[in-house]
């Protein structure tokens, strides 16, 4: 009886890990793409930006025109941040919700 006890004790200690790996969730395949497409979209932005700071270095400005254009430039990245956060958000939901019915 001892030895059946400590058997399944360390069954159940040995299988607990591996049960809360296999119920986590995967990443749907919509989860991915997203992913994918914000990721295109923030290199999309860093490229465009840069040849923007590449054409204003080339014009002589002054400090308050400067200090402008690095604000817009910093105000587009976090209006792309929020966007995308904002998609992730939406995106969420329905994808528990996929899971919820496939279980």
């Amino acid at each position: 009886m001892r030895k059946f006890l400590l058997l399944l004790l360390a069954a159940l200690t040995l299988g607990s890990p591996t049960a809360a790996l296999l119920s986590a969730p995967a990443r749907s395949y919509e989860a991915r793409q997203l992913k994918k497409q914000h990721k295109a979209q923030r290199k999309d932005l860093k490229q465009q930006q840069r040849a923007m700071n590449k054409i204003m270095d080339q014009h002589g400005l002054s400090d308050d025109q400067r200090k402008r254009f690095k604000n817009d430039m910093k105000m587009q990245e976090r209006l792309l941040h929020k966007s995308q956060k904002d998609a992730s958000r939406k995106q969420a939901p329905k994808a528990a919700k996929a899971a919820s019915q496939a279980a």
